[in-house]
């Protein structure tokens, strides 16, 4: 699978609120993009979790874990842009 797939799968995931399936392939991503570095996640793939977590009536764990990935983001050394949340 190609970033851009991986991209489509968790938006998709999120939109339909289904946040547990898309952390799933979020983690997934984090980890084969250690071992490939075209894989890495990017700022925009981030930007999706974080949205995707606050979106849909979020529980207060669903905003703490946005929050989490979004410290995530900066430890990868991705800045956040003007979709961050």
């Amino acid at each position: 699978m190609t970033l851009v797939t991986y991209s489509a799968l968790i938006n998709a995931s999120m939109k339909r609120g289904d946040k547990s399936y898309g952390l799933e392939i979020f983690r997934s991503l984090q980890k084969f993009g250690k071992e490939i570095e075209a894989l890495s996640p990017t700022v925009d793939v981030y930007n999706c979790v974080i949205h995707g977590l606050c979106s849909n009536e979020p529980e207060t764990e669903d905003m703490t874990l946005a929050m989490q990935i979004f410290d995530e983001m900066i430890e990868e050394r991705l800045s956040p842009n003007e979709k961050t949340v």
